[in-house]
């Protein structure tokens, strides 16, 4: 992506100077003359697409990144970065998302006080399409603003999870985080955060109303599950994907936290 000759940040729209041929940006630009040589900007605003990295970790599996999660410290490894329009999923990032998905069915499984096979079923399911595919959203919203984004699991979410699930709390649903790799605006961050809340509303609507129709434990408690992973993620805490919301806008942060707790408190009415 672009960077400005003058303020040296990141945009997608830049002028070339035609006189000394730096790229400038429209807040650079001030009254029409380039700050670096005081010639006056002619040219067209050039826009410029952002272009994703992938970068391929060699040595890694599922051992070595367990180790890594519970030490808090990276493992040497070999590096490959590639430049690419279509992002893949790294291996490191596949590890992260199963270890945290295991995680946090466990953790739902003690919530409901089910400590059985079927239950543990039920709860991986019902966190495969509420946690899985909640960061999955935020993952392929921030592709399509062409930013590098990749699922990364956190030690002491996964701890936190485990731990108030088993005291009776509420649990504490954040045992990783999709990290951006790259600059990004206030806006692209409010709606890469606010994708996967809306993802949990949309899915514990639409399975809620299955329970209604066909009945059925596994529909109920994917819906619980999304309805709560959605309220959950829309806290204005820092670090979760309300803080990011309620900055970029908040009239939809306050329509997304209204519909996931309508949601969440119906099923105990």
């Amino acid at each position: 992506m672009p960077i400005c000759s003058n303020c040296h940040r990141f945009f997608d729209k830049l002028i070339r100077c035609d006189y000394c041929g730096n790229l400038i940006c429209l807040e650079c630009r001030g009254n029409g003359f380039c700050p670096i040589c005081n010639s006056e900007l002619g040219g067209e605003i050039q826009s410029f697409r952002r272009i994703s990295i992938s970068m391929e970790e060699s040595g890694l599996n599922i051992t070595r990144r367990i180790k890594e999660i519970f030490h808090g410290k990276r493992l040497p490894y070999t590096f490959t970065f590639k430049r690419k329009i279509f992002q893949p999923f790294s291996q490191r990032e596949i590890i992260d998302l199963f270890m945290a998905t295991m995680v946090l069915s466990f953790a739902f499984t003690i919530a409901f006080r089910k400590m059985t096979f079927p239950s543990f079923l039920f709860s991986f399911i019902a966190v495969v399409t509420g946690f899985v595919f909640h960061e999955l959203a935020h993952k392929f919203s921030a592709r399509k603003f062409g930013l590098w984004a990749e699922f990364r699991a956190s030690f002491t979410g996964l701890l936190l999870a485990i731990i108030t699930a088993a005291l009776g709390l509420i649990i504490i649903a954040a045992p990783g985080a999709v990290v951006i790799f790259q600059p990004a605006s206030r806006e692209e961050y409010g709606v890469i955060a606010s994708s996967g809340c809306l993802m949990n509303i949309v899915a514990s609507c639409l399975f809620k109303l299955a329970s209604f129709s066909v009945g059925g434990l596994l529909f109920e408690r994917i819906a619980i599950v999304n309805a709560y992973l959605a309220l959950f993620n829309l806290l204005p805490i820092l670090g979760l994907d309300g803080s990011k919301v309620i900055v970029w806008n908040k009239k939809i942060w306050f329509l997304l936290i209204l519909a996931s707790s309508l949601l969440l408190f119906s099923f105990f009415i």
